[in-house]
């Protein structure tokens, strides 16, 4: 891949890891958050098309699937502490972090499927 290809791939996923951070930080309002989902996950398909190399797609998918799954029972479980709104802010960036991530994986393994699909075994 590119040099350029390369630093974007990098800076999407800063990018991403930033926006969900800072947006979970402050409680927007119902259209700004449309518009940082819709940001997310645009980065998370970026990172999923650029940043992804073939040797590490199994890896990768394993990750996201363990991180989506824990990340939704942290979101349970942080959600009910009270304190300060603290509960609501772990929820907000843990909701926008799948929201990242979600894409990059569903990209990466549409490429997996399709590779599968159009790979012809030779005997």
């Amino acid at each position: 891949m590119s040099n350029h290809l390369e630093r974007i791939g990098i800076a999407s996923f800063l990018v991403g890891a930033i926006v969900a951070l800072f947006a979970g930080i402050v409680s927007l309002e119902s259209t700004a958050q449309n518009y940082v989902t819709a940001v997310l996950g645009i980065l998370g398909i970026i990172v999923g098309f650029l940043n992804i190399a073939s040797k590490e797609k199994v890896a990768f998918l394993v990750s996201t699937v363990a991180l989506i799954i824990a990340f939704s029972t942290l979101k349970t479980i942080l959600g009910n502490i009270i304190l300060f709104g603290i509960g609501d802010f772990f929820v907000r960036v843990l909701s926008n972090l799948i929201v990242f991530v979600a894409p990059a994986a569903a990209v990466v393994a549409l490429k997996e499927i399709y590779s599968f699909a159009t790979e012809r075994q030779v005997k």
